[in-house]
């Protein structure tokens, strides 16, 4: 979907190294930057429409489950994500020009405000991050 058209949910789908594709989502409002947590237990999702990052659980065989709200971002638009040394999530947020770093539960921690719409955000090695 490009922006201005009508909405419709976007879907997660799993690609296997061996080339074979399936559906473990739907549903999914304007889906932007993912991320695995470190520990490869956890999708986190930004969900650009709904204003909020969205959590799966990662099973065994690469299904979702336990879909839940990891954070609500109230004005908050979700591009690009990263999460840092201690699992908070940074992203980038086109419309409000900046990137913002909440923790899980929402609470903005940090934002650095730009001169212009922000689409990614990424953590340098020193700091302990992973990107995607």
């Amino acid at each position: 979907m490009m922006a201005g058209e009508d909405f419709a949910p976007g879907v997660v789908t799993l690609v296997t190294p061996e080339g074979s594709a399936r559906q473990v989502a739907d549903g999914i409002a304007f889906p932007n930057g993912m991320l695995v947590t470190p520990d490869d237990s956890t999708l986190i999702v930004a969900e650009s429409y709904a204003k909020r990052l969205t959590a799966f659980d990662i099973g065994a065989d690469g299904g979702l489950s336990n879909r839940r709200v990891w954070a609500d971002l109230d004005d908050g638009v979700p591009d690009g994500i990263c999460m840092d040394a201690e699992n908070a999530v940074w992203y980038a947020d086109v419309p409000n020009r900046r990137c913002v770093r909440v923790r899980e539960g929402g609470e903005v921690l940090r934002t650095i405000d730009l001169d212009r719409g922000c689409f990614a955000c990424a953590l340098g090695a020193r700091t302990g991050g992973r990107c995607s």
